[in-house]
């Protein structure tokens, strides 16, 4: 199962300072083509009493660095009167109305679903199974999935923070006379060639001068405001660990920091 463009371009905006509303209520449905990252292109299936139906996920649940939801309970399609073509994928949108509403995840069935007459299409407790993977951290991921439970993932300032190891593998912050985090802004969400959506650093980002040993540099995170919280996304730093001397003074060029979902 994969992220629309739609679902990314809310997630990235946290980034921003801008909330990912919570979606009360999703709704699968069955395509006999594949709706794609936009979410418009498929063609639904259609017949007499069709209808798409009410799905709900479970608590995000982590499995190694993934955090993942599934459907909590079988879901059940309306009999069809006659046979109705082969449904090879699905689409999870907010409304109910077939052709309408935002698509936030889509998928292609490992078997497709023939609605053949008489037949009513059914999918098992568990086989909706979406996954975040990448740089951003479990709580990052956790927060953005429970957007797909009714929960509001609130938007916050970015800030840039430098660590001496992993921060979800027991790294600490740097710290030390002089050392702050440096706030950092993004770009707009977009596509990008290969399908992903990303957001850039708009802006160089610099950090004070140090004026003592802040320790050494190894990771680098994105902090939800200048002091606390828990980091959002990690990634090692480019090139070999720096000790941070007196007299040093870190910074990013425009567009150096990326951060993508796909």
């Amino acid at each position: 199962m994969f992220a629309t463009h739609h679902y990314e371009t809310i997630l990235s905006n946290t980034f921003r300072n801008v909330s990912a509303v919570g979606v009360t209520n999703l709704f699968l449905g069955l395509y006999l083509t594949n709706p794609t990252n936009y979410g418009n292109s498929g063609i639904e299936v259609s017949y007499q009493t069709y209808a798409r139906q009410p799905l709900q996920f479970i608590t995000p649940y982590t499995d190694g660095d993934r955090v993942g939801v599934r459907n909590a309970e079988n879901i059940s399609f309306p009999v069809s009167p006659a046979h109705a073509g082969e449904a090879a994928f699905f689409g999870i949108s907010d409304s109910p109305i077939p052709g309408s509403g935002n698509m936030f995840l889509f998928g292609e069935w490992t078997v497709p679903l023939e609605i053949r007459a008489n037949q009513q299409p059914s999918v098992a407790a568990g086989a909706l199974r979406f996954f975040i993977l990448g740089d951003h951290t479990r709580a990052w991921k956790t927060a953005a999935l429970n957007v797909l439970r009714g929960e509001t993932f609130s938007g916050f300032e970015s800030h840039v923070a430098l660590f001496n190891n992993d921060p979800e593998q027991g790294g600490t912050e740097l710290s030390g006379e002089g050392y702050a985090r440096a706030p950092v802004n993004f770009s707009t969400p977009a596509i990008q060639t290969g399908g992903n959506t990303k957001i850039f650093s708009t802006e160089m980002v610099e950090f004070p001068e140090a004026l003592s040993m802040w320790g050494t540099w190894a990771w680098t995170g994105i902090m939800p405001g200048p002091t606390g919280g828990l980091p959002m996304f990690a990634m090692p730093k480019d090139g070999t660990p720096e000790v941070m001397h007196p007299n040093y003074q870190p910074f990013f060029n425009v567009g150096s920091i990326a951060i993508g979902l796909d």
